[in-house]
C-alpha cells in the first residue's frame, strides 16, 4: 500500500501550482516526488533521512528569514490585537523584551515557558 503525504510544497489537488509529496515505496522506504522536475528527486531514503532533510530545508527556509526578511520591531506592537492575549499579558509580554539579552536568557533558563505562548 502507498501513502501519500504533501510535503508542504503545494497542494498535490491544485494544477498548475508547484509542488511536491512523499510516498511510501512498495519496499518500505520512502519516495519524494517532485512536481518541479516531474520525477522522484529522492528514493530508497528512511524515515529518518526524510526528516533529516525536511530539518535542513527548515534551517535554509529560517536563516533566509533572518537574513532577508525581518521586519521592524515596531511592528509587533502595531500589529497585536488582543484575540488570543490579553492586552495586560502583552504589556507582560512587551516588559520581557525589553530586559538586556542576558538577563532574558538566565530568567528564559529558569522559567522556560514564561516566554512562550502554549
Amino acid at each position: 500500500m502507498r501513502v501519500s503525504i504533501g510535503d508542504g510544497y503545494g497542494d498535490p489537488r491544485r494544477k498548475g501550482e508547484s509542488m511536491s509529496f512523499i510516498t511510501r515505496q512498495p519496499n518500505g522506504l520512502l519516495c519524494r516526488f517532485s512536481s518541479v522536475t516531474d520525477c522522484p528527486s529522492h528514493w530508497n531514503m528512511t524515515d529518518e533521512e526524510y526528516v533529516a532533510y525536511r530539518m535542513e530545508k527548515a534551517r535554509d527556509e529560517a536563516r533566509m528569514t533572518l537574513k532577508n526578511q525581518m521586519m521592524p520591531f515596531e511592528n509587533v506592537r502595531e500589529e497585536f490585537a488582543p484575540n488570543n492575549m490579553t492586552e495586560e499579558m502583552f504589556e507582560v509580554v512587551m516588559k520581557q523584551m525589553e530586559l538586556p539579552a542576558e538577563d532574558a536568557k538566565k530568567q528564559k533558563e529558569a522559567n522556560p515557558k514564561i516566554f512562550e505562548m502554549s
